[in-house]
């Protein structure tokens, strides 16, 4: 997405429909909303899950004063210099703590982003407003992980080998080494996950979201979906 020159129109293009459309915009609306919103953090705090005084917003400022205590080494005995900011460094890996997880692409662009606006660091009142600027409105549901699972398996029960799915993640989008993959599986399910989990071993969407990536209730969402399908 593109917008001209003066402002006035936004280029689409779309993916596999190959659609090209122009679309004339009043900027005037947007600016209207922005100033009934206001220039606090208020609006951005209403769009998260509890706003304000909710459960979600207590664990953003919780992962915020970690990461800067993380930033300066969690096992030093000096005194901690606690500033209000974090490195820039570490916003990816509070934005994956939220529960967002965006490509090396989008971390590539928020991180430059941040480095043009925020050099010396980023304090929370931005990190609320990059989390929800950034967010996408969907997160990765289990429906995702059973479609992603059929369209890559060669079996019709949407099940592959642990070694073939190793295979995908190091050739296809954004391609992991054979290192970057064991370490996210010793993350996921222990430290001993490389020797719990055999290369010959099938594994579907279910195991997978349940046993690997600790989504919860993946068969009553199953149900739900095949009974509205």
């Amino acid at each position: 997405m593109v917008s001209s020159l003066d402002g006035r129109y936004l280029i689409t293009a779309g993916g596999s429909d190959y659609s090209v459309f122009l679309w004339k915009v009043q900027p005037e609306a947007i600016e209207a909303s922005i100033a009934l919103g206001g220039d606090t953090l208020r609006p951005y705090l209403e769009l998260i899950e509890g706003g304000p005084g909710g459960e979600f917003y207590d664990e953003i400022r919780n992962y915020f004063y970690y990461a800067q205590l993380r930033s300066q080494g969690e096992e030093t005995t000096r005194q901690r210099k606690i500033e209000g900011t974090v490195p820039i460094s570490q916003v990816p890996n509070l934005m994956r703590a939220l529960g967002f997880y965006p490509t090396e692409h989008d971390i590539r662009d928020l991180i430059s982003e941040l480095e043009q606006s925020h050099p010396g660091g980023v304090d929370l009142p931005t990190l609320i407003r990059v989390y929800v600027n950034h967010r996408p409105v969907f997160g990765i549901s289990k429906a995702d992980v059973r479609r992603a699972f059929e369209t890559i398996a060669k079996s019709g029960r949407g099940e592959l080998s642990v070694e073939d799915l190793f295979q995908v993640l190091q050739d296809e989008g954004e391609q992991m080494s054979s290192e970057e993959i064991q370490q996210c599986f010793q993350h996921l399910v222990g430290s001993d996950g490389g020797k719990a989990i055999s290369l010959n071993q099938k594994i579907g969407p279910t195991d997978f979201a349940e046993k690997i990536l600790g989504f919860e209730d993946y068969s009553q969402t199953t149900a739900e979906i095949e009974t509205i399908q």
